[in-house]
């Protein structure tokens, strides 16, 4: 799908490495110090993917996360909350798997998953079993490559961000301070003292043409001025992984620039 393709691209994938120590056996140095090791490669692929693996091979669990770098303070004006907006339309199906179906495999799967949206990026992760990274790196690849935008969807997630903000923020007898009180008195740039949660009104005025390439161009353009305007792609594999996570692999997971649909792995 163009408009998701253009947004994608823009923004800034990347890897959430987790750490530990390393066998004691291993983690002894002739002196009898102990040293702590992290292991960490990081490559782009041919698209502009930035990719970033550390393995961890003490545990039988691996995490795979995507930082996008589009958050609330690329915002463009009359438009707050769609950020947030964006973060929830991620969840709602894309080209080889329906709505929720994305959660589903996860769980399915034994894994765990959550994302969240900042003031410079939105972030999404999952941890699951290491045998189960490559169809989840699938699965990321293909909301990448076609998300399923449509009017209902947007009509959905729009009264669903809309009631976060009621519970989180508003319902809430000190929630809403440093969300939409804090920034307008402590900044003088409207990027960083607008209503990062998103204004009711702004929100009401969400519809599918949001997502037209149009609008999508005006996040794009935003986040190609930041420092980092490429995508990263990351994986924190334990045991069991290997092919994968390779580069041969991951360069055929995330050919965004091809259009051809493909099956999801068994």
């Amino acid at each position: 799908m163009p408009p998701v393709r253009s947004w994608t691209r823009a923004c800034v994938l990347g890897l959430l490495a987790i750490a530990a120590y390393p066998p004691l056996g291993s983690a002894q140095k002739a002196s009898g110090t102990a040293s702590l090791h992290v292991p960490v490669e990081q490559y782009k692929l041919p698209n502009g993917l930035k990719v970033v693996l550390s393995r961890e091979s003490t545990v039988p669990t691996a995490v795979v996360a995507v930082y996008y770098g589009v958050g609330f303070r690329v915002e463009p004006r009359d438009r707050t909350g769609f950020a947030h907006l964006f973060e929830h339309l991620m969840f709602q199906g894309s080209r080889n798997l329906g709505k929720m179906e994305f959660i589903r495999l996860v769980e399915q799967n034994g894994g765990l998953l959550n994302g969240s949206t900042r003031f410079d990026f939105t972030n999404y992760f999952q941890v699951v079993p290491s045998h189960a990274v490559r169809r989840i790196l699938w699965a990321e690849a293909d909301r990448m490559r076609g998300l399923a935008i449509d009017t209902a969807n947007v009509n959905n997630q729009r009264d669903v961000v809309k009631n976060e903000v009621r519970v989180n923020v508003l319902n809430q007898p000190y929630g809403g301070f440093p969300w939409i009180d804090l920034p307008m008195h402590a900044n003088s740039n409207w990027y960083n003292a607008h209503n990062f949660y998103g204004d009711m009104t702004d929100l009401d005025s969400a519809t599918i043409k949001d997502a037209s390439p149009t609008a999508t161009a005006r996040f794009a353009a935003i986040t190609a001025s930041r420092p980092d305007p490429h995508s990263r792609l990351m994986v924190a594999p334990g045991t069991e992984v290997g092919r994968p996570a390779s580069r041969p692999a991951m360069r055929a997971t995330f050919r965004l620039s091809s259009p051809a649909p493909f099956a999801s792995p068994k």
